[in-house]
């Protein structure tokens, strides 16, 4: 398990899923679907954790743990809605959409660089919608190696813009 290539493909889906936890929380726009939160506006303080494994026949081998801060200004109406769609990454593909006014949850599908992932998503909105709480599970099969990714996201409103 310490080949470089293998090494170079484990930071490559590591930096994929951080990534896609990145867009989750930056972006706002989204097209128009009948399944979406909502925060209230104003100025954002967000953590995600990644945290994975990748296994070949017996061997685990623990993904170094990626932790994400960032701060940010949820400033429209737009920008405070949150849909399944909005992962509309570059080859990713969102089903078994549910929803309630404070939660939604999906499945993905991705294929990224020529490796394809699957997993699923949940995003919860407290009820006074100054906080929510996310869960990412994402894995793969490449050459033999079973990679594995679970990431949690918390985020609170820390005041106004």
């Amino acid at each position: 398990m310490t080949d470089p290539a293998i090494q170079d493909l484990k930071g490559h889906l590591m930096i994929r899923q951080v990534s896609v936890a990145a867009i989750l929380l930056s972006c706002g726009v989204f097209s128009a679907q009948a399944q979406e939160i909502s925060v209230n506006k104003g100025k954002w303080t967000t953590e995600t954790s990644f945290v994975g494994t990748a296994q070949m026949g017996d061997t685990v081998m623990p993904v170094p743990t990626e932790d994400i801060s960032e701060n940010m200004c949820i400033a429209t109406e737009q920008d405070s809605k949150f849909s399944a769609e909005m992962l509309g990454l570059e080859g990713c593909t969102t089903s078994n959409v549910a929803g309630t006014s404070n939660k939604i949850s999906f499945d993905l599908a991705c294929t990224q660089d020529g490796i394809d992932m699957t997993g699923d998503m949940s995003m919860s909105v407290a009820s006074d919608k100054n906080s929510m709480t996310g869960v990412i599970n994402l894995m793969s099969t490449v050459a033999g190696m079973e990679i594995s990714m679970a990431g949690a996201i918390t985020g609170k409103r820390v005041g106004d813009c």
